[in-house]
């Protein structure tokens, strides 16, 4: 059996990477509303858009994550969800939260 305990803490310094992340966004979002109230201003809306689709690609990131530790937990991290053969190394050094090998993926 592999030893995915390297993987394990890049996945878990990731996740904290990831929460902070988010967490400071929407502290810039709350501090930028009260800096300029309710005024209706085109730059404050894109930036706001700008920021929720960048939360919303983090919680997506911050899930495959989440799940990649559970499958760490679980003894599957490693294998692919789709063919079940191992995921290359260097595939997990890129991308530490892959469910697919290369193949599949």
């Amino acid at each position: 059996m592999t030893d995915y305990s390297v993987y394990r803490q890049q996945l878990m310094r990731l996740r904290d990477d990831l929460l902070n992340r988010m967490g400071k966004s929407q502290q810039e979002e709350r501090d930028e509303v009260q800096r300029e109230g309710n005024r209706d201003n085109a730059h404050l809306w894109e930036e706001s858009d700008i920021r929720d689709s960048l939360d919303d690609q983090a919680e997506q990131e911050l899930a495959q994550v989440n799940a990649a530790l559970a499958r760490v937990e679980n003894g599957t991290y490693g294998s692919c969800s789709v063919c079940g053969e191992p995921i290359g190394e260097k595939r997990l050094e890129a991308v530490p939260h892959a469910a697919t090998c290369v193949n599949c993926g």
